[in-house]
């Protein structure tokens, strides 16, 4: 093979694998003239998905249905209020496909008359500490499947072990839900030198005989990756598998 024939394929492979994260973000806040107490954070996400321009939504439209988002995940209560807006714009460009997520959060307020020792409560004062927006892995935003091939959106981190996601029930309305970390899985990522739809090949003992397995990937969790053999079966494999 020529050199320039060499560098023109290597130079292709890394143009149409590589791609480009833009994170813009803005904060809004206003003063509270009452006696309130923060009582929780509210999370909302949207993402859209453009193909050679075409598809998606405007990033007006995106803030909109995550606003939209937020409320169904944490909807005011009697003498409540958001407050202190922040906006997460994340874009993904690849060569021929681009990805926009907005991930729009607020303190929730409780408006009182009574005398309290904290304006910030405990669940308020947890969330804050936990400051986990994602893992090794996973990200707020991120588009997920479980159970089968379902799908969802992480939209918040419970806990380092918990999610939750956002997604469409069997009546097509939106709903929330918390799920392990060990129970989704993406197709849109690599994690640990593995790439949805590349080869895996792996052993098993049949009568203290080891023979190879080999499959393509179809989705990778955090601790497990999900392969469909050549055979149709599809099966879940630990990583040091």
């Amino acid at each position: 093979m020529k050199i320039k024939q060499l560098i023109l394929i290597l130079f292709a492979t890394y143009f149409l694998s590589s791609c480009v994260v833009i994170h813009n973000g803005t904060i809004s806040s206003a003063p509270v003239g009452k006696q309130v107490q923060y009582v929780d954070i509210a999370v909302g996400v949207s993402q859209a998905n453009k193909f050679l321009c075409f598809g998606g939504s405007s990033n007006d439209a995106l803030i909109l249905d995550s606003r939209q988002a937020m409320i169904r995940s944490r909807p005011l209560k009697p003498d409540e209020e958001y407050i202190n807006y922040t906006v997460d714009l994340k874009k993904t460009f690849y060569p021929f496909w681009s990805q926009t997520k907005v991930t729009l959060c607020a303190d929730v307020i409780k408006y009182t008359n009574d005398t309290i020792s904290n304006i910030y409560s405990d669940n308020y004062n947890r969330k804050m500490r936990s400051q986990l927006t994602g893992n090794e892995l996973f990200e707020i935003g991120d588009s997920i499947i479980y159970n089968n091939n379902l799908g969802g959106t992480i939209l918040s981190f419970v806990s380092a072990e918990k999610v939750r996601i956002l997604y469409n029930s069997n009546q097509n309305t939106i709903r929330t839900k918390i799920l392990s970390i060990n129970d989704i899985y993406t197709k849109k990522k690599e994690f640990k030198g593995n790439t949805v739809g590349g080869i895996y090949s792996y052993y098993i003992t049949v009568n203290t005989d080891k023979i190879a397995i080999t499959g393509k990937i179809i989705a990778l969790g955090l601790h497990q990756l999900i392969i469909e053999e050549s055979t149709g079966k599809i099966t879940k494999l630990n990583y040091s598998n």
